[in-house]
């Protein structure tokens, strides 16, 4: 049934009548062309920072070992630097703007990212960071930015050489920028990095299904909410999945639901560095060509978490900022039923692979992961389909694990199915032990987050910015005489939810 709403506004005010989007600001790059490029795409007279190529020995091994035990995904070491970008970049004049850029090199990795201590842009300086071939552009950057805590990240940069630009108009008298850019550490990734280049996108195993497969047909929604994770954690960065997550306010809140274990001895300001990866997925069935990775976001808090050991293994991250409308983002609804569901998927990014689909057939069953509580996970069996056999392998942890009913109801903890052994099961943290038996807190439950307006509800369908661009049915607005006017409107959807522009 349709509800009637009534709203009492001030004359004093431009009304809009409608059903509203809401408006966001992005930790987004603006576009554009950097002004190095002006001049010809050449590199050979830039000022060079070197940074010392971590050990690689014994890594692969150690690695093996650590995600075997349930740890996440490392592709990086974060090589500390603590440098101002301006004492070592070179000035130039480029039109009407002052350009200061420096090139970054660390031999052998296979991409690089900086993480900043003190980034603070004003109105008009802008910040590139961009490949040494010129083929590869992150940016621009400028003062929407910004953060109270000074603290940002860039996206990796393939190879092993990458050219940080700054650029703000000629100022009469101004020599010195007005930016305050100082780097922190280098992101030296030895794994994970293989889709950003041109080649076969093959990080991950042989059996993976794409997410645009036959398989995703009916999962082409859902999908839109589910990002890879770069997450630092002090000297290292990790590789996860996660989804963006509906609450019964049904307000585009960025909640962002992942794994615990993915990040477990982050600090706050680890996580204000964070690079969240939207639409990281290859629009066909095949494994060649490039992902798009202009579409990210950084820095988030956490607000909600239940442990691996002795709970089910959940994480409620709250981003800094909200996906932009381009980005065309999906909260995913979920269920906390303790039914366990017959069939469904998940969705994940492998190896910080594109996005893959894994497809279960059979009916979940309750399970125990080593460490956690009792009977806090659900166990499930992968099956063939049509394209392969997809499992999960590291990168994978966190994602979420859809009913039939395409809602979340589990993250990935861990398992052992791999592509020589597909039938060996992998074990979700249960939505309904996420929700309120991992403690008494606040910073232990779902419930106080998910479910702001204690609706109580077991499930939750998911919602996009096009459930608030559609106009109300009708809408009547008498003046009262007093200084405000009725307005009396019925809506598209029986929901509770209106949102108004003033």
């Amino acid at each position: 049934m349709k509800k009637n709403k009534m709203l009492f506004i001030s004359l004093a005010v431009l009304v809009l009548l409608g059903i509203m989007k809401t408006e966001v600001q992005a930790q987004i790059s603006k576009g554009g062309q950097p002004f190095n490029f002006q001049k010809g795409k050449s590199s050979a007279s830039l000022p060079i920072y070197q940074v010392a190529s971590p050990s690689m020995d014994g890594v692969e091994a150690m690695d093996a070992e650590d995600e075997k035990n349930g740890m996440p995904y490392r592709v990086a070491f974060n090589v500390p630097v603590h440098f101002d970008f301006f004492d070592y970049a070179q000035k130039e004049v480029i039109g009407n703007r002052l350009v200061w850029t420096l090139e970054i090199q660390s031999q052998g990795a296979k991409a690089l990212n900086a993480y900043y201590e003190n980034f603070v842009l004003p109105a008009d300086g802008l910040f590139f960071v961009y490949s040494s071939q010129y083929d590869y552009v992150s940016g621009a950057f400028s003062q929407e930015n910004n953060r109270p805590s000074g603290l940002f990240a860039t996206a990796m940069i393939p190879g092993d050489k990458m050219i940080m630009e700054y650029s703000e108009p000629i100022s009469s008298g101004m020599n010195s920028p007005k930016a305050v850019i100082r780097i922190s550490d280098i992101g030296y990734h030895y794994r994970g990095a293989a889709s950003l280049t041109g080649e076969k996108i093959d990080e991950s195993e042989f059996c993976e299904v794409n997410i645009n497969c036959p398989e995703g047909e009916n999962w082409q929604r859902e999908k839109k909410g589910v990002v890879k994770l770069v997450m630092k954690e002090g000297s290292a960065s990790y590789l996860c999945s996660g989804s963006l997550i509906n609450n019964t306010a049904q307000d585009l809140t960025p909640y962002l639901l992942t794994a615990y274990h993915c990040s477990a001895s982050a600090s706050a300001a680890d996580k204000e560095m964070w690079v969240f990866y939207f639409n990281y997925e290859r629009e066909g069935c095949e494994n060649t060509g490039t992902a798009p990775t202009n579409q990210t976001l950084t820095g988030c808090t956490m607000v909600a978490r239940g442990m691996m050991s002795g709970g089910s293994d959940f994480q409620l991250l709250l981003l800094n900022e909200s996906p932009p409308e381009g980005y065309n983002p999906y909260w995913n609804g979920w269920e906390r039923s303790t039914t366990p569901s017959t069939s469904g998927v998940s969705i994940h990014h492998p190896a910080g692979d594109i996005k893959k689909i894994s497809t279960y057939t059979t009916a979940l069953s309750v399970g125990n992961w080593s460490s956690g509580m009792a009977q806090g996970h659900w166990r499930v069996y992968w099956a063939a389909t049509q394209t392969s056999h997809g499992v999960t392998e590291g990168g994978s942890s966190g994602s979420p694990l859809f009913n039939s009913d395409k809602k979340i109801v589990g993250t990935l903890t861990g398992g052992g199915s791999y592509c020589n052994s597909p039938n060996v099961p992998d074990y979700y943290g249960r939505f309904d032990k996420h929700w309120n038996a991992n403690g008494s807190a606040a910073l232990q439950q779902l419930a106080p987050w998910l479910d702001p307006c204690n609706k109580n509800l077991t499930t939750l369908e998911g919602i996009d910015y096009e459930y608030f661009n559609q106009a109300p049915d009708s809408v009547m607005a008498i003046s009262l005489g007093d200084g405000s006017i009725n307005l009396n409107w019925k809506k598209v959807n029986a929901t509770d939810q209106v949102v108004i522009a003033v």
